[in-house]
């Protein structure tokens, strides 16, 4: 595992309540996530496509304030755009 000599600051004013169905459960995901972003892929055809990524702290889903994060602890995931359901701020 790659070890950091620095941590993540996280502000819960800066984070997002995402909801998404999970690919492979079929079933709805709440996280609250430090980022929501639309990035490139190539898929399984080996074609271009755009995906969602989500980078959260499984750990911290409910913080009331500030605190620091070790990045190894930061899970991502990437679904497709249709799976995406909502994305609103968490304060």
């Amino acid at each position: 595992m790659i070890q950091y000599d620095y941590e993540v600051a996280v502000d819960p004013e800066n984070l997002l309540n995402v909801r998404y169905v999970d690919p492979l459960q079929r079933v709805e995901v709440r996280v609250v996530a430090l980022t929501c972003a639309y990035v490139p892929v190539i898929g399984n055809d080996g074609r271009r496509r755009v995906a969602v990524e989500l980078v959260f702290d499984p750990v911290e889903q409910t913080p009331g304030v500030p605190y620091y994060c070790e990045p190894q602890r930061l899970q991502q995931v990437l679904i497709p755009p249709g799976f995406l359901r909502g994305v609103h701020p968490y304060v």
